[in-house]
């Protein structure tokens, strides 16, 4: 029986074209409250980011890929940042080598970046949400950095990883960028902290995603459930594959797996 289940948002809640989640969804995930079910947000987005394109009663949100773990009243329950060695490398890359590439960063005061370039602009642009203030590269060390965007290829995110940022991990949703965040959290683990927070078994869990940053926890759920314009290595572990976002793929696979009837009532697995 599905207990608890946890919704990525851009290209899985939200069409990438648009600005809000779509009634359909709004009105499903309504469905699925109001039969017991727990309804999540797993995102890479900030808390506030996530607010931005709705204000639905989750009962819990796992914000900047499994870095924050934020209750339905917006508390923040547990949080993880990057380490500050990391960071520190990362900035003596970057001063060696000042065009390298831009970044974006999350912390407790907002969402910053070094620079302000085209790769950047079109990522904010694809999921509307205001660009970052600029600031320094110094000012990277000065907050602790929940989740950092690198503006970069994937030649050179293995460096990164690799060299650099040793004690990180990333994740891509997009060929642009890639998030990076400190490698013991991500998706699942925020998951895992709320089935612990509220009992639920991960025999009772379902989880909706379409990017590399979704895998863990697709993986980590009972019943992981692709976009069909999810990645391919995302499609390649899920246990189900539904429609795309365009196609309201949420509410197809609600209704594949008996969750959600014509008729918008209810029944279990």
């Amino acid at each position: 029986m599905v207990k608890a289940i946890f919704f990525d948002v851009d290209g899985t809640l939200l069409r990438f074209n648009e600005e809000t989640i779509p009634d359909s969804i709004l009105e499903s995930l309504h469905c699925l409250k109001s039969n017991g079910i727990k309804v999540f947000v797993a995102s890479g987005r900030s808390y506030a980011q996530i607010k931005r394109v709705t204000d639905f009663p989750f009962d819990g949100f796992v914000a900047s890929n499994g870095a924050l773990g934020i209750d339905a009243h917006g508390k923040v329950l547990y949080k993880s940042s990057i380490p500050y060695i990391d960071l520190f490398n990362l900035v003596q890359y970057l001063e060696s080598r000042p065009s390298a590439f831009c970044i974006s960063y999350m912390t407790e005061e907002g969402v910053f970046a070094n620079d302000i370039n085209e790769l950047l602009e079109h990522h904010y642009s694809l999921i509307h949400i205001p660009l970052p203030e600029k600031r320094p590269l110094l000012e990277l060390l000065r907050s602790k950095v929940f989740q950092l965007t690198a503006y970069i290829t994937p030649e050179q995110e293995k460096t990164i990883i690799d060299n650099i940022m040793v004690n990180c991990v990333a994740t891509r949703w997009h060929d642009d960028f890639a998030d990076i965040n400190n490698q013991r959290y991500n998706k699942a683990t925020g998951v895992a902290f709320w089935l612990r927070y509220y009992g639920i078994g991960k025999r009772d869990t379902m989880a909706f995603g379409d990017g590399g940053n979704d895998i863990e926890m697709l993986k980590y759920v009972k019943y992981g459930v692709a976009m069909g314009n999810a990645r391919q290595e995302v499609k390649d572990i899920a246990y189900h594959v539904t429609a795309e976002v365009e196609e309201a793929g949420v509410v197809q696979a609600l209704k594949y797996f008996n969750l959600l009837q014509e008729e918008d009532g209810l029944i279990t697995l």
